[in-house]
């Protein structure tokens, strides 16, 4: 007898599972992130200046936190990017320049998207972020950049996303 499958999961059973971060489907308009400035219209955050003074001024607004500034706040990662090896050392701040850079154009895109944290342990180097699409970025923007070795490795469970770059 063989032994049991873990079901595939895929976005629907993500969501009938629930995820903490996500709006519920009645919750999907007028809320404004108290903390980034976030608008959510139409089930996607997103920054438009003139729409978040409308609704703040008409007081349709409700506050609330965007799924990256919660991420953020409780330090969830989805997705982590490990960098090693000797290029690190030596060009450490120009790796870690690409890095915000894309992030930034990332962000500006997508709000929910951003790094919580970047981490420096021994001889690597740990960039945590809010999605597993961001990392997926940062990862092909090193390898495209700087070429080396590229990872991925996906754990279903917690939905996390580790990229593993290495020169």
């Amino acid at each position: 007898m063989l032994p049991a499958k873990e079901p595939i999961r895929t976005r629907r059973t993500l969501r009938e599972r629930g995820d903490p971060h996500r709006e519920p489907r009645h919750e999907r308009e007028n809320a404004v992130c108290a903390n980034c400035g976030a608008v959510l219209h139409h089930g996607r955050w997103a920054y438009d200046e003139t729409r978040r003074q409308t609704l703040l001024a008409t007081e349709q607004a409700r506050e609330t936190l965007c799924p990256g500034c919660q991420r953020a706040r409780e330090g969830l990662p989805e997705g982590v990017v490990s960098l090693t090896g000797e290029y690190l050392a030596e060009h450490e701040a120009e790796l870690l320049s690409t890095i915000w850079t894309h992030a930034k154009a990332a962000n500006r895109k997508d709000p929910t998207q951003r790094i919580i944290d970047a981490l420096r342990d021994g001889e690597r180097l740990e960039i945590w972020t809010t999605t597993p699409r961001l990392a997926q970025k940062l990862g092909r923007a090193l390898s495209d950049a700087y070429k080396g070795s590229l990872k991925h490795n996906f754990s279903r469970g917690d939905r996390l996303l580790r990229i593993e770059w290495r020169r």
